[in-house]
């Protein structure tokens, strides 16, 4: 397709437009990131306002964390409106996803504050697995925000982010096949409520790596969850709850244990 309009503006030009240096678009042109379009008389390279346009593209999705590399990956053509929704739609749901993550950063540090004012030792060892949190790893965001000291710090150290987000898919997977056998009027003390519900407990032991401490300072999380943001999340666990709870009753006595939580 034609360009709109002939290639007009130089090197320098461009640079001062879009705050940046002569450098950066020398480096663009050179990975054939973004080149310029056209040439004056004089032999100089010019750039276009589509190329300005890409520029700023690329500058966009730079600032949302991505490389170069990726960057080359995802840029179109830009030859038609469409290429231009696609490539607009790609910035808006990572700014969206941005702003999603710097809310949760921002009611992490909240808490912070909230936590060290009025104390009189520093709980370096905690401010450690925070640091680590606001380092981009996602999986403990929420955690953060609604666990206990202990609970934090041992979440941190047994998941990494890879297997957290592993286990919250179990968890989620077990709770809506709790809630199917709800919906069927089972008992849970039937057979097959009794098999989730044993998942279910062999679940919370490989959480707590068999720590009842840490089952009770599950439970004390669990008891708070009408806090919870996740409101979806909150109406499923209360769905199941009591299913779940007298289910582990039961399980404990037919299996001759002893836990109390």
């Amino acid at each position: 397709m034609k360009e709109n309009y002939e290639p007009r503006f130089m090197v320098g030009e461009v640079a001062k437009k879009l705050g940046i240096t002569v450098k950066t678009l020398h480096h663009y042109d050179k990975l054939k990131l973004v080149r310029p379009s056209g040439e004056s008389e004089g032999g100089r390279r010019l750039y276009s306002d589509k190329d300005i346009y890409k520029i700023h593209q690329v500058l966009s999705l730079k600032k949302l964390g991505f490389s170069l590399e990726e960057i080359k990956q995802k840029l179109k053509p830009l030859d038609k409106p469409s290429d231009v929704v696609a490539e607009l739609e790609i910035q808006y749901n990572q700014i969206i996803k941005k702003i999603e993550s710097f809310t949760k950063v921002k009611d992490l540090i909240f808490r912070l504050i909230k936590d060290m004012k009025g104390v009189e030792e520093i709980n370096w060892k905690k401010l450690a697995i925070l640091a680590t949190v606001l380092s981009e790893q996602e999986s403990f965001y929420w955690a953060a925000s609604h666990f206990s000291d202990k609970l934090l710090i041992h979440t941190a150290t047994r998941f990494d982010d890879k297997s957290a987000e592993a286990f919250n898919i179990k968890q989620d997977i077990l709770n809506k096949k709790i809630y199917e056998l709800i919906g069927k009027g089972i008992s849970e003390k039937a057979d097959e409520a009794q098999v989730l519900i044993k998942e279910w407990w062999d679940m919370v032991q490989d959480f707590t790596d068999g720590d009842m401490s840490l089952v009770l300072e599950l439970k004390k999380f669990h008891d708070t969850r009408n806090e919870w943001s996740n409101k979806e999340f909150v109406e499923l666990w209360n769905k199941t709850d009591a299913f779940i709870q007298n289910g582990l009753e039961y399980y404990f006595t037919i299996n001759n244990m002893e836990v109390n939580i």
